[in-house]
């Protein structure tokens, strides 16, 4: 049987390959370097690498997006989340599971990212896929330890 941890690497694994068929069906570069990125934690990079580790959570925030948008447009099962964001039940089941597992990946920041606003790229307030993000909201982020760490780099 599953321990916890190992059923949240599984959810993480699966929204990386998520992020992954999107890139590839838009036509997205996705390297495996941004995969290796995405399935590791902060402390496995190096200074030199944070900028690009943040290109390649910036790219995943929107890949995410654009999955999200278009599961549901195919009318996969829907769950609302929270006022202004419904997501497709079987995304929320893997991020949920990786969120209260507390998964150090960089996938975990790119999806809370992608879900509270992108503070990497000046975003403020959650994302709302009917009218994109609430202009002058303060950024809902919660950085946890990943990524508390990158804005301190970024000299946040």
């Amino acid at each position: 049987m599953d321990t916890f941890r190992q059923r949240a690497e599984k959810s993480g694994e699966w929204l990386i390959q998520q992020v992954k068929a999107e890139a590839m069906a838009t036509g997205f570069p996705f390297e495996e370097w941004d995969e290796w990125v995405l399935r590791n934690t902060f402390e496995d990079f190096s200074e030199e690498d944070v900028p690009h580790v943040v290109m390649t959570l910036n790219d995943s925030v929107h890949l995410i997006r654009s999955a999200i948008t278009k599961a549901k447009k195919n009318g996969a099962a829907t769950i609302k989340v929270r006022p202004g964001l419904v997501l497709p039940t079987i995304w929320q089941g893997h991020y949920e599971l990786v969120y209260t597992s507390e998964l150090p990946w960089m996938i975990s920041v790119a999806m809370q990212n992608a879900f509270f606003g992108n503070p990497l790229e000046d975003e403020e307030g959650p994302w709302n896929p009917d009218r994109g993000l609430s202009a002058g909201a303060k950024s809902a982020i919660k950085w946890g330890t990943v990524g508390a760490v990158i804005a301190s780099l970024l000299g946040g």
